[in-house]
Parts: C-alpha cells; sequence; structure tokens
C-alpha cells in the first residue's frame, strides 16, 4: 500500500515524499527504513499536564 501511495504521488509529480513518525516507535521506523526511506531530522515534542497549565493560569 505504501508503495502503491508513493508511486500515485510521484506519477503525480510529487518529487519527494515526507513521513512523520514517533522516534520511539520502532517498528514504523524499521518498515520505513526497509522501504528506502531515511531520517532527515528527529524533533523532540513537549507536553504540558493540565495541572501545570492551571497552576500557571
Amino acid at each position: 500500500m505504501l508503495h502503491r501511495l508513493c508511486r500515485s504521488a510521484r506519477d503525480g509529480g510529487a518529487g519527494t515524499v515526507h513521513l512523520e513518525v514517533a522516534t520511539d516507535n520502532d517498528r514504523a521506523l524499521h518498515l520505513y527504513t526497509s522501504l528506502g526511506f531515511e531520517p532527515v531530522i528527529t524533533e523532540d515534542y513537549y507536553a504540558v499536564s493540565t495541572l501545570a497549565a492551571w497552576v500557571t493560569r
């Protein structure tokens, strides 16, 4: 399915296909690298608990 999606994107004129995946999702990372995708950037996301949001008002 992913091969078909990438082929369709290229046929439609896309020069590249980008994916986003959590850095701790080992299964997805393995799948995507096995299909030829390469990591180009990693980002850490931060969450604020609702308790902290209430305390800081």
